[in-house]
């Protein structure tokens, strides 16, 4: 290893920047693994199990969705691509209905504690981790590689977008969810914008989309409901 390469990461192992990018990743992972648990109990009220396996990203993109919907169980709006009006409506209605024990419902533990607490959280920490990462590097390499420098802070400023859009997605999804039978097109239309809009700033910050895939993945393995989760479930069938 040169001695320019040394000099960069003794930089960054002793500023601020990354002794502050160090503890705000460590809240960030255990906010994601207490955001992940809460999000198993609503994906098990909604009937998730090995007979009906849940939307994926681009499933209502493309192909027919009522055939889609058949095969297949909801959740939550923000992990898909694409939905609508009534795609809103459909998931409050079976939320609403979806009993979840020392909850109330589905749909109140999504919106309390899963939108207006901790997936804004996690949404501002992944920020700050992406954010002083990115601009940090920025700074410890502008005399070595210029372009590069102009890619991390790109990619820095992608990351502050994202929490932005991240942030503005959890709170316009509360005003819509909580008044069910006032859902209207444009409104939708608006949250899904912002969905869009988190996506590909997370995507285009790099170390962003990467950090939430690497969490994603180990809590697909990690992450239990508890035996029962869901307390008594009312049977509904989204059709």
């Amino acid at each position: 290893m040169n001695d320019s390469y040394r000099q960069v990461l003794t930089a960054l192992s002793t500023s601020v920047y990354w002794q502050a990018c160090a503890l705000a990743f460590v809240l960030m992972v255990i906010v994601f693994f207490v955001n992940a648990r809460a999000r198993s109990r609503i994906e098990r009220a909604l009937g998730a199990g090995p007979q009906r396996k849940p939307l994926r990203l681009f499933d209502l993109s493309h192909g027919s969705i009522a055939s889609t919907m058949q095969s297949k169980h909801l959740v939550v709006p923000e992990r898909l691509w694409t939905y609508d009006e009534q795609y809103l409506e459909r998931f409050a209605r079976v939320a609403a209905e979806s009993a979840i024990r020392g909850e109330g419902s589905a749909l109140q533990l999504y919106l309390g504690a899963i939108l207006r607490r901790w997936d804004c959280l996690f949404a501002i920490l992944l920020t700050t981790v992406v954010g002083l990462l990115d601009f940090g590097i920025a700074k410890a390499i502008a005399d070595i590689h210029p372009a590069w420098t102009r890619v991390a802070i790109l990619a820095g400023c992608m990351a502050i977008l994202y929490g932005v859009a991240d942030v503005a997605e959890d709170y316009k999804l509360v005003t819509i969810l909580r008044t069910p039978d006032a859902i209207d097109a444009g409104a939708a239309a608006a949250a899904n914008f912002l969905t869009r809009a988190k996506l590909v700033t997370l995507t285009a910050s790099g170390v962003g989309i990467a950090i939430y895939l690497t969490l994603s993945a180990i809590a697909a393995v990690v992450v239990r409901p508890p035996v029962d989760p869901a307390g008594k479930v009312v049977p509904v069938i989204a059709v």
